[in-house]
């Protein structure tokens, strides 16, 4: 039995959808999409449902489907008809690496309305510069992300404590750190380790650090040797080693290049590769002139902190660390990119008074600010620039920290728990 996702209704509500749209699974590898994928094959055999899964990062398995006559004699073989009634469901696993495959979906989505198609894949760059013009309206993209703090608990078999998750939205006003320690013990091991399942279940320390080499590994092996081409890997650790070191703070393109010996133009275009590749998000600058934002400086963040902290070879225990406040600012950022929020929409504030606010959710029609303190004792200092900020843009402002949940009729205090339901 196996652990289920929060995603996994969003995933079933589409593969018994009454619509043949090609279903892809999307992030990078070991957040379970595989085992999602089988789970549900499983579900669907047991109800008498024809289904068939094939693992395409298997050569051979791609050579029975390579075209769409062989696809459909090979589904033919294994008990398709044209003329069943029901859905005829085909797994497939790893399918970016084949440039040309998403033709042949669309032939099966035009010609074959009883054929259901769930693919996964681990890079948005080789899927979108593909899909574009061959599936355009004939996909569905569901993001599986690693697990949120939520799914955490289940993972971890916290059962009480995640069935009372959910009221801790209704605590109030101060002092609550104390009745919350259970809580923040478990939030202390995700914040150093991260959310990528097999992690999540390994108890031994040391085994969590093999899990994540292997982790690490295989993107190297897979996504940049054999899907990518890159082969100045190097500089690929160069800039990964640059930004764990100097993660939440401005990007120096510069002192990049220099450190890898390459141009800054290299440099860049290999992190666009990257974030495609779901390792990094960046965080522009908020302006009112969208130009701006095009032109100044970005944040990057690690999608998941086991990365950063897997660079700067640091799992020590959350008490011990110097930069606890920084694994704070991403758990939070990245519980916000887990809910489903626009990549674009996440910024950054600062002023040529130096005056910053952490994270800004433009959604255009509505801006949202946050400072984020990982901290019980508040303090005025601590509200200054969000005051700043929301006297100039005229809008609510947030301050997430670790002990005081209020609102205000202008401002909101909020724990870090209730991101997800923000």
């Amino acid at each position: 039995m196996i652990e289920k996702r929060l995603v996994f209704s969003d995933v079933e509500k589409n593969i018994y959808s009454q619509n043949n749209k090609v279903l892809i699974l999307l992030w990078p590898r070991q957040v379970w999409k595989t085992t999602i994928m089988k789970y549900f094959q499983k579900k669907l055999e047991q109800n008498w449902e024809k289904s068939i899964y094939l693992d395409l990062d298997v050569y051979e398995n791609f050579e029975k489907i390579n075209s769409y006559e062989k696809f459909i004699n090979f589904l033919t073989i294994n008990w398709y008809s044209k003329e069943q009634e029901n859905y005829f469901y085909i797994f497939l696993d790893e399918f970016q690496k084949y440039k040309d495959f998403t033709k042949i979906l669309k032939n099966i989505y035009d010609n074959n309305s009883n054929i259901k198609i769930i693919a996964s894949g681990s890079s948005s760059l080789t899927i979108k510069n593909n899909i574009q013009e061959s599936l355009a309206w004939r996909k569905r993209i569901i993001n599986i992300f690693p697990l949120n703090f939520e799914e955490f608990l289940l993972f971890k078999k916290e059962f009480e404590l995640h069935k009372n998750y959910k009221n801790l939205k209704n605590l109030s006003w101060k002092d609550l750190f104390d009745s919350l320690k259970s809580y923040y013990n478990f939030l202390y091991e995700f914040m150093v380790f991260g959310g990528y399942p097999a992690v999540v279940l390994e108890n031994d320390l040391q085994e969590k650090q093999n899990i994540l080499w292997n982790i690490f590994d295989l993107f190297i092996k897979k996504d940049l040797w054999e899907y990518l081409k890159i082969d100045k890997i190097k500089i690929v650790k160069d800039i990964l080693k640059y930004i764990a070191i100097n993660n939440w703070w401005k990007i120096k393109y510069q002192n990049i290049a220099e450190i890898s010996n390459t141009s800054i133009h290299t440099i860049k275009n290999y992190i666009e590769i990257l974030k495609e590749l779901f390792i990094f998000v960046e965080l522009k600058p908020y302006f009112t002139n969208k130009n701006l934002e095009l032109v100044k400086t970005p944040k990057i963040y690690f999608i998941d902190n086991w990365v950063k902290n897997y660079f700067i070879k640091n799992f020590v225990e959350l008490d011990l660390r110097q930069d606890s406040w920084k694994l704070f600012e991403w758990f939070i950022i990245s519980e916000f990119i887990k809910t489903g929020v626009d990549l674009e929409s996440l910024k950054y504030w600062n002023d040529k008074n130096k005056r910053e606010v952490d994270l800004i959710i433009d959604n255009i029609s509505n801006i949202s600010a946050y400072e984020i303190k990982f901290k019980k004792n508040i303090k005025a200092k601590d509200l200054s620039w969000l005051k700043a900020f929301s006297d100039i843009y005229n809008i609510e402002w947030n301050l997430i920290n670790l002990d005081i949940q209020e609102k205000t009729e202008n401002f909101n205090f909020i724990l870090w728990f209730n991101v997800l339901k923000i």
